[in-house]
């Protein structure tokens, strides 16, 4: 096992664009291909720590120790290659645990935390087992059974591509993984309650190289079996996310298309959805583009930070990070935060100083390294807690399970969201006080946003 300590600040230098200052930090050197960089408080201090793919073998974590440096060690080094990994309390002993899959050995492989960022590796499946390929794959609890399952897109040892539900038994081991719906070329899946019955569905696109594409939607039974049928044909997909683009609290379905065309087909409540087109600069094979979904400066709907990339390998420095700017009627405006960088991996945003502003990590792997640019703007905030005329009380925090929040005014509905601006969680309110459960997210650091008189509050909480 590696275990070094990393230089907190090599070097720090202002990047200025569009009238937006960033000081930038290294936080991270030499780290091969830094691929699917994740943020979450794995070691449960109350800060959060780094996840991620290193070269074609390993699995690290960065740990924060709080003072602007990380401790760099070895999760799991048994990769071939690194597909993708999904962080949660698998076994629920309160502590976080990894899926991860591998693309050439076809490991589909459970690490259980000992508590001590000790990780013990329990194969799911691999190469001839029940499925093979499980390129790519989600992680929540699908049949009510309070443990978390996977529904992922592979390959069956029989050769039948498609959606499989792999049913979590709760003591670290798996049932047989059972086809949800047999399709070539699934290359993505998404999770979340679409139709607005508490059960978490499944959205999967399709890029068929010699057959049609398409986005599919599975509707949950609350079993986990799923109703599997076509939302649209008519586009080739390669690149699926979901969040409630337009603040009317159901989630919607944002994709890249083969064209490199970026759709958000929006959600009428009921899982219908209607398409829309999002225009940008970048589409062409030459600057397509990848994009994560942010609520930046507090408002009712969501933006979409953005990285450009291309098809194959380059060495040269043409790369381009910024954000859609949503004006509320879903219209965009590109707003460039960055341009002529080396070759993104990954971009992780949100508001580090809860101030309205968008900050920044990436990725690089040309410089094989992961930077902050935090964002030194002084805006006027409108959706701070101290800057409104509302007074709102939310207790306890940290929190195990259940908040209770207490207005001045009249609540109206309370949005909870992770660091990256996905919302987790809708409560609707009609009272001065309200309380919810949050058992069933994650440990770690959330927004909680009340609505309150045509205003919103974001107060910060730790999931414990």
């Amino acid at each position: 096992m590696k275990h070094f300590l990393l230089l907190g600040v090599i070097f720090v230098n202002l990047v200025n664009l569009n009238a937006q200052s960033f000081s930038q930090t290294t936080i991270a050197s030499s780290v091969t291909e830094p691929a699917n960089l994740t943020r979450v408080d794995l070691d449960k201090d109350g800060d959060l720590d780094f996840v991620c793919f290193e070269g074609d073998t390993d699995l690290e974590f960065f740990s924060n120790n709080g003072d602007g440096t990380y401790t760099q060690s070895n999760i799991y080094s048994g990769l071939d290659g690194p597909g993708h990994f999904e962080i949660a309390d698998m076994d629920n002993d309160g502590e976080l645990d990894i899926i991860a899959s591998d693309m050439i050995t076809e490991l589909f492989v459970f690490l259980k935390n000992d508590g001590n960022e000790n990780f013990t590796a329990n194969i799911i499946t691999q190469d001839a087992g029940d499925i093979n390929n499980p390129f790519h794959f989600v992680v929540d609890n699908f049949d009510g059974d309070n443990y978390k399952d996977i529904v992922v897109c592979a390959q069956h040892a029989f050769d039948a591509y498609g959606v499989f539900f792999v049913k979590n038994n709760g003591d670290g081991t798996f049932a047989a993984p059972d086809l949800i719906e047999e399709d070539d070329f699934v290359n993505m899946i998404a999770a979340g309650d679409i139709d607005g019955d508490t059960d978490i569905d499944i959205i999967v696109s399709k890029n068929g190289m010699f057959t049609n594409g398409g986005l599919y939607k599975g509707i949950n039974n609350g079993s986990g079996s799923f109703t599997y049928s076509a939302i649209t044909t008519a586009t080739k997909f390669n690149y699926l996310k979901m969040a409630d683009m337009d603040g009317d609290t159901d989630l919607d379905i944002i994709v890249k298309g083969n064209d490199y065309i970026v759709y958000w087909y929006e959600n009428d409540g009921s899982a219908s959805y209607t398409a829309h087109t999002i225009t940008t600069p970048y589409e062409s094979i030459d600057e397509f583009i990848e994009f994560e979904p942010i609520n930046i400066g507090g408002d009712s709907d969501m933006d979409l930070f953005f990285f450009t990339k291309i098809s194959g390998d380059t060495n040269m420095d043409r790369f381009k990070v910024g954000y859609l700017e949503n004006d509320g009627s879903q219209n965009f405006t590109v707003q460039l935060l960055l341009e002529e960088q080396p070759e993104v991996l990954n971009v992780i945003p949100f508001d580090l100083a809860s101030d309205g502003d968008v900050d920044f990590y990436l990725g690089s792997e040309d410089n094989s390294d992961i930077v902050l640019y935090e964002n030194l703007e002084v805006d006027n905030p409108t959706s701070i807690d101290e800057y409104n005329q509302i007074d709102v009380l939310l207790y306890p925090n940290p929190v195990t399970d259940i908040i209770t929040i207490e207005s001045s005014e009249v609540i109206s509905s309370v949005e909870v969201r992770d660091l990256s601006g996905n919302i987790v969680k809708v409560i609707p309110a009609e009272s001065l006080k309200t309380t919810f459960d949050i058992s069933s997210l994650s440990s770690g650091i959330y927004n909680v946003i009340i609505t309150s008189n045509n205003q919103s509050i974001v107060k910060k909480v730790v999931k414990k």
